[in-house]
């Protein structure tokens, strides 16, 4: 399994030095929201026990509608759960916020997260300035909300995040690991949360003037073919997950797809490896066709997918094999959609 401290820094406790790709940029933008333009599947199957036959057509899609409702919800039921008073409602209005200039703009931090739509927003009747910036993407989104003023009781700090600037302690309010509350050292309040995405990428890119991106040397043609076809996908953030082994052909790409997952993909020359044997899962193995290519299906097996979701999904495709490894997000029908979008947009 690929451990990434990558292109969208995985895991908040355990990366160091984040490489990461430069965001792909959002194709139509309003003055509160942002949103790329994605690509739908529509797919017929027939099956077996043991295989099926799916015929793949891709059209393009409208823009989504960015409508924050949703998302204010869910930061409303986050400060509760970290123990805030209510703050009344949110309002895209954000120029009397403090944090308004330390925070990430909106439209780029979509861009970095690979997310369809993101605001800034504030609550003027809460006790104290609150400033929040919260991506999405359907119901999986990211957040993080910077307040003056602080909840009762105080988190405690038993736990360590990274932002970038500094490490602060504070404490996981849920019971997932999913919703992170604690102070840096300005003294401000910091929540920091996910709905099935990544608390540590959302911790470590949400200020302002969080390090560029930049793109990691490509330095084998598996890495230049993955990448290419990653992108022809509709994969967003792609770049490379971690430098080849020395010596091996094998590169690891990673992205975000058009749902929000997060996925590495295991790409090498035809003959290095065999995509119809387990790698990272060795439960049940279906093996589907899509479009005229053989793709193995991998469940987890016993005492497998604890720390990870998804499947092993796997294919062979441009005279090179491929391999989707188990994800820390999504499900794995969105995988298996995501192989099929990729096996239709590059011919294979």
């Amino acid at each position: 399994m690929v451990i990434a401290c990558l292109a969208l820094a995985l895991l908040a406790s355990s990366c160091g030095d984040d490489d990461t790709a430069e965001p792909a940029p959002s194709s139509s933008t309003t003055t509160t929201s942002t949103s790329t333009s994605t690509t739908t599947s529509t797919t017929t199957t027939t099956s077996t026990t043991t295989s099926s036959t799916t015929t793949t057509t891709t059209t393009e899609a409208p823009p989504p509608e960015c409508v924050p409702d949703d998302a204010f919800a869910a930061l409303d039921a986050a400060l509760v759960d970290a123990r805030f008073e209510p703050g009344g409602a949110w309002s895209l209005d954000v120029s009397a916020s403090a944090f308004t200039a330390e925070t990430a703009d909106p439209e780029v931090w979509a861009g970095v997260l690979g997310l369809d739509c993101a605001v800034q927003a504030t609550q003027p009747e809460a006790a104290g300035d609150r400033l929040a910036l919260i991506s999405w993407t359907g119901p999986r989104m990211a957040f993080v909300v910077r307040a003056g003023d602080a909840p009762d009781p105080l988190p405690n700090t038993s736990a360590v995040i990274s932002v970038g600037f500094e490490n602060p302690r504070g404490e996981y309010v849920r019971d997932d690991n999913s919703l992170w509350a604690g102070s840096l050292g300005s003294g401000e309040t910091l929540v920091v949360g996910h709905l099935d995405f990544n608390l540590g990428v959302a911790a470590k890119t949400f200020s302002a003037d969080a390090p560029p991106f930049g793109d990691a040397e490509i330095t084998i043609e598996a890495e230049r073919v993955g990448i290419a076809a990653a992108i022809a996908a509709g994969g967003r953030n792609v770049g490379i997950a971690q430098p080849p082994e020395f010596g091996s052909e094998e590169g690891y790409v990673m992205l975000v797809s058009r749902t929000g997952q997060i996925l590495i993909i295991d790409v090498a020359p035809a003959g290095w490896f065999d995509p119809m044997v387990e790698r990272y899962y060795h439960g049940e193995s279906t093996f589907t066709e899509i479009d005229g290519v053989q793709v193995r299906v991998t469940e987890p097996g016993e005492g497998e997918g604890v720390f990870d979701g998804g499947y092993e999904v796997a294919w062979s495709c441009l005279d090179h094999e491929w391999i989707l490894e188990p994800t820390s997000n999504g499900t794995g029908d969105e995988m298996v959609e995501f192989a099929s979008d990729f096996i239709a947009a590059n011919d294979c």
